[in-house]
């Protein structure tokens, strides 16, 4: 605190010595480790020895700054204590030290050498006075499509967002026909236009630039296959065969929406509250009505997987443990023991008698063996119990009488059963 009083003063007395002559001033301290911190950079030091150190060299020249001993500082006297009788006569504090009479007077400097830790004791923290820091700085350009998005993750609200910008900037380029009250239609899809017109030109920017030039898009393009045009609003959308039906146009030929990228995430997970969150399939066909996701499939999937409320309310579906196999199924016995009978068709033939004939209706009667899977087949003109019986006749003479027939309850088969009760009466 002394050495910087002591430059302020010499700040002061130079201003008025200055008008007169030209004046060089030194400054001689008893502390080495003073004068250590002023002749070092100010950087170094903790910030109160800091800030006195860069106003001291601010105002003096480091360099004018010198070491004298305690003995031979005049201000030393009234620090130690001295009474006023020896005060009087002391030459040193009347006429200062013999040194500063000296010619080389400038060249004294530190007559010892002072250890590194009583002065360095108010250096920084990581502070190495030998090293050299660089700083580089990086200045990146955000797109203006992404300080949008950044906004909020929902889709209504972004297009909210950007109909308004889009009013503002019409409303302070026109004073006369200024836009008022709620956003209009027109506003709204002005705003999804810009929105994936900004995400195209981010996206498919080669495409795009040979889109405008007239030129087919590269090959190895995942839009290749899609075969691409241009709209009025230089949108990418999805060419195709549907021009001629009764859709609306942004379903015959929806927009492109990238694979993996945040908007397009943004539109499916509106799409998917916005139908109660509905799954995968029914995500993908409601979004294509205005929207060709690249990949969507998979993209609808992972949007599904990710949701919240999808994960914490998925369904579990119960599977009915099967009951025993009965016991004529899986005791072994000789085919169609035990049989099961159903009918398949119709079936419409023609004989080969009939050049031009008709064709005749037919019905299969299919035999199964219940234990060993194996088939009979037969055939029946018609579904009547007698056509049946006639055909199970057939089947008794072929394979042999069964122990056990297992039918549903057709009338075809309930008549047979009546029947073949009666006969056995």
């Amino acid at each position: 605190m002394g050495a910087l009083l002591a430059a302020r003063l010499a700040k002061e007395v130079k201003k008025i010595l200055d008008q007169k002559c030209s004046t060089r001033a030194f400054f001689w301290t008893d502390s080495q480790v003073t004068l250590h911190w002023i002749k070092g950079p100010s950087h170094r030091w903790k910030p109160f020895v800091a800030n006195r150190v860069r106003e001291i060299q601010s105002l003096t020249d480091p360099n004018s700054w010198f070491h004298c001993s305690g003995k031979d500082n005049p201000a030393d006297l009234l620090t130690r204590g001295i009474s006023v009788d020896a005060l009087t006569t002391n030459s040193k504090w009347w006429n200062g030290s013999s040194f500063l009479r000296q010619i080389d007077f400038q060249t004294k400097g530190l007559d010892e050498a002072i250890p590194e830790r009583v002065y360095l004791t108010e250096m920084r923290k990581n502070s190495n006075p030998k090293e050299d820091i660089s700083l580089t700085l990086t200045v990146t350009k955000n797109n203006f499509l992404e300080n949008i998005i950044d906004i909020s993750n929902n889709y209504v609200k972004l297009i909210r967002v950007v109909s308004f910008l889009y009013r503002f900037i019409h409303n302070c380029r026109t004073r006369i026909t200024k836009i008022k009250g709620p956003l209009t239609s027109q506003e709204v899809s002005h705003a999804e236009n810009w929105l994936i017109h900004s995400l195209h030109e981010r996206e498919f920017y080669e495409e795009m630039r040979k889109l405008l030039a007239g030129e087919p898009i590269p090959m190895k393009s995942k839009l290749t296959p899609l075969n691409v045009f241009l709209d009025e609003s230089n949108i990418i959308r999805v060419g195709g065969r549907l021009a001629n039906s009764n859709l609306n146009e942004k379903a015959k030929f929806p927009m492109i929406l990238p694979s993996r990228n945040v908007l397009t995430d943004i539109i499916l997970s509106h799409y998917h509250k916005k139908y109660l969150h509905a799954g995968p399939h029914s995500l993908l066909y409601l979004v294509r009505q205005k929207f060709w996701p690249l990949n969507g499939r998979n993209n609808c999937r992972r949007i599904i997987h990710e949701c919240v409320n999808c994960f914490k309310n998925k369904p579990i579906t119960m599977n009915q443990i099967m009951a025993n196999l009965p016991r004529d199924r899986v005791t072994p016995n000789y085919p169609f023991n035990v049989t099961g009978v159903d009918f398949a068709g119709p079936f419409f033939i023609k004989f080969k008698n009939q050049r031009k004939g008709a064709l005749n209706k037919i019905y299969v009667v299919v035999y199964v063996c219940l234990c060993t899977k194996a088939i009979h087949l037969d055939f029946v003109t018609d579904l009547t119990s007698q056509a049946f019986i006639a055909s199970l006749k057939r089947f008794f003479g072929r394979r042999g009488k069964c122990a056990k027939i297992t039918t549903d309850n057709a009338k075809t088969f309930v008549g047979a059963n009546a029947e073949i009760k009666n006969c056995s009466k």
